[in-house]
C-alpha cells in the first residue's frame, strides 16, 4: 500500500471521529454515550454484587441476573446503535500513526 493510500486511510478513519468544525462526529458521539451507558451498567452491577456480599444476601444468583440482563442490554445498544466496531476500528487506525497521536489520546476510548 502506497503513502497515499495510507494517508487516504487515516483521513477516513479521521472523518468517522472528527466532524470538520472539529467537534465529535454524530457517529462517534453516539459511541460515547453508549459506551458510557454500558460502563454505568456495569458499575451498578459491581456495587449491587458488593453490597450483596457485605449484607449477606443469598438471592444474588437470581437478583444479579436482572444486572447481567441490563449489562448484555447496554453492550447490544453500545454494538448496533453506538457504531462501536466501526470507531473502534478507526480509533485503531489512527492509533498506528504517529501524526494522529494526538487525536488519538482527544478522542480515543476511556
Amino acid at each position: 500500500m502506497g503513502q497515499v493510500d495510507l494517508h487516504a486511510k487515516y483521513e477516513q478513519a479521521k472523518s468517522l471521529l472528527v466532524a470538520a468544525d472539529g467537534q465529535p462526529t454524530d457517529m462517534y458521539a453516539a459511541y460515547m454515550k453508549f459506551q458510557q451507558e454500558y460502563a454505568d451498567k456495569k458499575k451498578n452491577y459491581e456495587s449491587a454484587f458488593h453490597h450483596s456480599t457485605q449484607s449477606g444476601q443469598l438471592n444474588w444468583p437470581v437478583v444479579g441476573k436482572g444486572y447481567i440482563d441490563e449489562i448484555n442490554k447496554a453492550w447490544d445498544k453500545w454494538v448496533a446503535l453506538g457504531h462501536k466496531n466501526e470507531i473502534e476500528q478507526a480509533l485503531n487506525i489512527l492509533s498506528a500513526h504517529p501524526a494522529y497521536a494526538d487525536l488519538t489520546k482527544k478522542y480515543g476510548s476511556k
